[in-house]
C-alpha cells in the first residue's frame, strides 16, 4: 500500500480503567474501523471494551515473553530485540487493519507498556493520539472490584502508564487529553469537542449522524465516581492531574530522577505474587534424613484459612528426620513463630531447636519475608536422625500477601536510609583518615628533609675529620 494511501491511525493510551473503553466506544460510533475480532463484554464493561483481541493477545505474548505483568511492569524492556523476535507479527496485524482502507483504531492500556516498540512499527504513519483519564483513586476503586489489586499498586501503575504517555508525547504529535469524568458530566461539550478533533485530525467532514450515536453512548450510570481527595497523592502524582486538567503536556516535561526506579521496587515486589487463586494458601513442612536437598516428595502441606494460631503436621508414622524446613505461606508474609513442637507417639520431644531463615530481617520470634517462598529451617542439636510423627508450629500470621507490601517497602527505604548514614559515615572516616595521612605524609616530608640535613653536616663533619686527618698526619711525619 502506497504511503500516501495508508489510512490514518488513531491509538488510544490510557490507564486500565481509566474510561478508555468507553472513549473506544465514542471514536467507533464515529466511524472507525476497531478490527474485525473485538473482545466480548462482560458485567465489568456491560457496552464492550471495543479491544481489538489479536492485538491484546499479542501484548500478553510479549509480557510474557520480557518476564512481565500487565500490573507490574518493568522498565528494562528491550525494544531492539522485540523488534527482531515479533516485528513481522506486529506489522501483519498492521497490515490486516490497513485493508479496511479507511481511518482505524487500536485501544488496548498494554500499549502505553509497549509505545517504543509501536513507534519504531508505525514508523511513518499518520497517527493521532487520544489520552483518556480518570480520577486515579476511582480507578484504584474500579481495579480493586474488579482484580483485587492493592491502591498502592494501581496508584503506581497509573503513574508508571501516565510517565511513559506524556514522555513519549510531543508538539509534533496530534493528541488530545481527554478526562472520563467530564464525558460523563457534560457529554453534550466534551464529546462535540472530540468529535470537531476527529474531524479536523483525519480531515473528515462532519456527519450529525455519527455525532448523535456518539452522544447516545454516554450514559449518566458510569458515573461512579466517590468525592475526589487529592492530598491522597504525591506531589509528582498531583502535578500529573494537573497536567491532565490543563490537557496540555508541558514541552519541558521531566519525570524526577530515580523516581521510576521507586515505582520499580513496587512492581518487583508485586511481579513475585501468583496470580492465580488468591484464597489458596498453604503452609509446608519439608524434611530430611541426610545431605540431600529439600523436595516436594517428602514434604506436607496444609491449606492456611484466615489467621491461624497453630498449624499441624502430621506425618502418619514415625519417621526419620535431621533437618525440618517450614514455609508458612506461598505468599509474602509477617509472622511470628511462638513454639515448635516435635512429637513421637503424642509425646513432646525435648530438643533444644535451631532456627534460621531467609527472612528480610528476624528479631524477638517475628519473621518478615520479601519473598513468595518464605523458608525457616530447622536444625536439630544432634549428629544422629530424631525419630518424629507429629509437628506443631505455633505460630501468629501478622500480615500476608499484598497487605504486606507497604511494610516491606518501607523496611527496605528505611535500610537504604541506613546504608546512607553508613556511607555517610565511612566518608567522613575516609576523609579524617585521608587528613591524617597528608599530616603523616607531611611529618614524614618534614623528617625526610632534617635527615637530609643531618646526612650533609654527617658530610661536612666527615669531610672536616678527613681534613684534621690529613693534617695531623703530615705533622706526625715532619717531628
Amino acid at each position: 500500500m502506497k504511503t500516501e494511501l495508508r489510512p490514518k491511525i488513531i491509538l488510544i493510551l490510557g490507564m486500565h480503567r481509566s474510561g478508555t473503553s468507553l472513549v473506544a466506544q465514542l471514536i467507533a460510533k464515529w466511524g472507525a474501523f476497531m478490527g474485525d475480532d473485538l473482545m466480548q463484554a462482560d458485567k465489568y464493561n456491560p457496552d464492550g471494551y471495543w479491544e481489538y483481541n489479536p492485538l491484546f493477545l499479542f501484548h500478553e505474548m510479549l509480557l510474557e515473553k520480557t518476564n512481565n505483568k500487565w500490573f507490574a511492569p518493568s522498565e528494562d524492556i528491550n525494544t531492539e530485540k522485540l523488534l527482531i523476535e515479533f516485528g513481522d507479527e506486529a506489522r501483519a496485524l498492521v497490515a490486516k487493519m490497513d485493508k479496511r482502507g479507511k481511518v482505524w483504531c487500536w485501544k488496548d492500556p498494554r500499549l502505553s507498556l509497549f509505545l517504543c516498540f509501536w513507534k519504531e512499527i508505525l514508523v511513518g504513519r499518520d497517527i493521532v493520539f487520544i489520552l483518556p483519564n480518570r480520577n486515579p483513586n476511582d480507578i484504584a476503586s474500579s481495579l480493586f472490584d474488579r482484580d483485587k489489586l492493592p491502591p498502592l499498586v494501581t496508584i503506581s501503575l497509573w503513574e508508571f502508564s501516565t510517565c511513559k504517555i506524556f514522555e513519549a508525547m510531543s508538539s509534533k504529535n496530534r493528541y488530545r487529553l481527554i478526562d472520563f469524568d467530564k464525558i460523563v458530566s457534560d457529554p453534550e461539550v466534551t464529546v462535540k469537542e472530540l468529535f470537531n478533533f476527529l474531524n479536523e485530525s483525519c480531515h473528515i467532514s462532519e456527519n450529525h449522524e455519527a455525532y448523535n450515536n456518539m452522544i447516545c453512548s454516554v450514559k449518566k450510570s458510569l458515573n461512579h465516581a466517590k468525592p475526589y481527595t487529592i492530598s491522597k497523592l504525591s506531589p509528582f502524582q498531583i502535578k500529573l492531574q494537573k497536567i491532565i486538567g490543563q490537557e496540555q503536556i508541558p514541552e519541558d516535561f521531566e519525570i524526577p530522577e530515580n523516581h521510576i526506579w521507586h515505582l520499580q521496587e513496587i512492581f518487583t515486589l508485586f511481579r513475585k505474587i501468583p496470580t492465580g487463586n488468591l484464597n489458596c494458601q498453604s503452609a509446608q513442612l519439608f524434611f530430611k534424613n541426610g545431605s540431600i536437598e529439600y523436595n516436594e516428595d517428602q514434604s506436607l502441606i496444609k491449606e492456611i484459612n484466615g489467621c491461624p494460631k497453630q498449624v499441624l503436621f502430621q506425618f502418619g508414622k514415625p519417621t526419620l528426620v535431621k533437618h525440618l524446613r517450614f514455609d508458612p505461606l506461598n505468599d509474602f508474609v509477617k509472622i511470628r513463630i511462638n513454639s515448635f513442637q516435635i512429637l513421637n507417639q503424642g509425646k513432646p520431644l525435648d530438643i533444644k531447636l535451631n532456627l534460621s531463615s531467609n527472612a528480610l530481617y528476624s528479631e524477638n520470634g517475628e519473621y518478615l519475608f520479601d519473598t513468595t517462598d518464605p523458608q525457616v529451617f530447622i536444625d536439630f542439636p544432634y549428629e544422629s536422625s530424631v525419630e518424629i510423627d507429629e509437628v506443631i508450629v505455633e505460630v501468629e500470621y501478622l500480615q500476608k500477601g499484598t497487605e504486606l507490601i507497604t511494610t516491606l517497602l518501607k523496611h527496605k527505604n528505611l535500610k537504604i536510609e541506613m546504608s546512607k548514614v553508613k556511607t555517610q559515615i565511612l566518608s567522613k572516616s575516609l576523609q579524617t583518615s585521608e587528613y591524617r595521612n597528608d599530616c603523616l605524609e607531611k611529618e614524614v616530608a618534614e623528617n625526610n628533609i632534617i635527615i637530609q640535613k643531618q646526612a650533609e653536616n654527617i658530610g661536612l663533619q666527615n669531610g672536616l675529620l678527613s681534613a684534621l686527618k690529613a693534617s695531623n698526619d703530615e705533622i706526625l711525619s715532619q717531628v
